[in-house]
């Protein structure tokens, strides 16, 4: 398994694990890319340090949507850059804001 850390410029490095346990339990506030709550829905997206691709690319990063009894729920997406996860996570939300429509 490969391991990530960000840096100052929000960056992925890939790391030992050794590297990436300090690195973790210093930063937890940075894991945290993004946060939102609709209406009884979470949106969240977060650094998650450990590569969850099959091909080794860096899929570092998860959008998340928790919102009980909704089709919506346990929706996910995995990215490999900073940009890439803010974008999914404004997708997602948008995509939560069109269900509390419906």
């Amino acid at each position: 398994m490969s391991y990530y850390i960000l840096d100052e410029n929000k960056n992925t490095r890939k790391v030992s694990d050794e590297e990436f346990l300090e690195w973790n339990s210093r930063n937890t506030e940075a894991r945290r890319i993004a946060l939102d709550e609709l209406g009884g829905m979470t949106i969240s997206t977060v650094f998650l340090g450990l590569d969850y691709s099959w091909d080794g690319s860096g899929v570092v990063f998860e959008t998340m949507v928790f919102a009980k009894g909704s089709p919506l729920d346990q929706y996910q997406e995995r990215y490999t850059t900073h940009e890439e996860a803010l974008a999914g996570h404004a997708k997602a939300v948008s995509m939560v804001r069109e269900e509390r429509k419906a």
